[in-house]
This record gives structure tokens, C-alpha cells and sequence, in this order.
């Protein structure tokens, strides 16, 4: 992975040599595992220096134990919806976030509310977005109420409520 790009371009005679230092941000990215992990520099990058050796231009740093920051983990509960709801009538649905993780979460997140056929979003139809700002506590819960309207020409028959909290929508 690509952290940072070329340095600055400094007429170099030869036998002499200078220091680059450069802040990196890594990546908080789930699909990267904890270990051991190495910083990788590389002289020369796209090879555009006609060089007599090309085999001393890369070097490893010695190992970086890295791990993920403790994280929350919102999840949803609790969905209450009424058993009937006609097209176009508003109906007030309720349920409950939790902060399953090992740490407060703070900010601004959206949450979704689907009408679905089954248990899976990706099949559902989106009818209400809900954009909050809270402070939740590691273990901590909210219980959230609001109003929904099914729609005109949304799909018919046994439906259900689904939520998706930290919604990309």
C-alpha cells in the first residue's frame, strides 16, 4: 500500500546522501488484520534514475506491531412497528441503538428505516432517513421514535420494518 509518494527532487553529488521525513496516517481499515507490519521505503520509485546497481533501493524497517483502536459497535433492537400499515399513511416505529463496543461513539450518523419482504437490506426499500448527532457510551443504548410513511407504490403484502444504524445512505 501507497502511503506517500515521491520526495522532494535535490541535485544529489555523488557519495553524499540526505534525510527525508515524511508523517504518514495508516489506514483504520477492518480488512487489515493486527501484526506485524513494515514500513517500506523505496529510492528511485518508477526507476526514472539510470543507476549502476538498482538492487539497493529499497529497504524494509525493522517490525511494527499494529493493532485497531478500541471501536464501537453500534447495533440495532428492539424494532416496535405497528402489525398494519396502509400506502401513505404514516405510522410511529421505535427502536433502540446500542453501543456494543469498547469505546464511546461521538458524532454525526445516519440511520435507515427499510420496508422489506425479508430480513435482507439489500432487498428492501428505503422510506426515511434520520441523520443524528449523540454521544454514546461503550454499553450504552438510545431508544429512538419516529414517524414513517409507507409508500404509494412501495411493495405490497407480509412486509417488515428493517433498520440499519450507521447507514451509508
Amino acid at each position: 500500500m501507497l502511503l506517500t509518494t515521491n520526495a522532494a527532487a535535490v541535485p544529489l553529488a555523488a557519495g553524499s546522501n540526505y534525510t527525508q521525513a515524511v508523517q504518514v496516517t495508516l489506514p483504520l481499515d477492518q480488512s487489515h488484520s493486527p501484526g506485524a507490519y513494515y514500513v517500506i521505503v523505496e529510492t528511485d520509485y518508477g526507476k526514472t534514475q539510470d543507476e549502476s546497481n538498482e538492487a539497493n533501493n529499497t529497504r524494509a524497517s525493522a517490525a511494527l506491531s499494529l493493532t485497531l483502536p478500541a471501536l464501537p459497535d453500534l447495533a440495532v433492537t428492539n424494532i416496535v412497528a405497528p402489525a398494519i400499515a396502509l400506502p401513505g399513511q404514516a405510522m410511529t416505529v421505535s427502536w433502540a441503538v446500542t453501543n456494543s463496543g469498547s469505546t464511546n461513539v461521538s458524532g454525526v450518523w445516519n440511520e435507515t428505516v427499510y420496508l422489506g419482504t425479508n430480513s435482507v437490506i439489500s432487498n428492501a426499500l428505503p422510506i426515511a432517513l434520520f441523520t443524528f448527532t449523540n454521544t454514546l457510551a461503550a454499553g450504552g443504548s438510545i431508544v429512538r421514535t419516529q414517524r414513517v410513511t409507507v409508500p404509494m407504490d412501495g411493495p405490497a403484502g407480509n412486509l417488515r420494518l428493517l433498520v440499519e444504524v450507521d447507514s451509508g445512505m
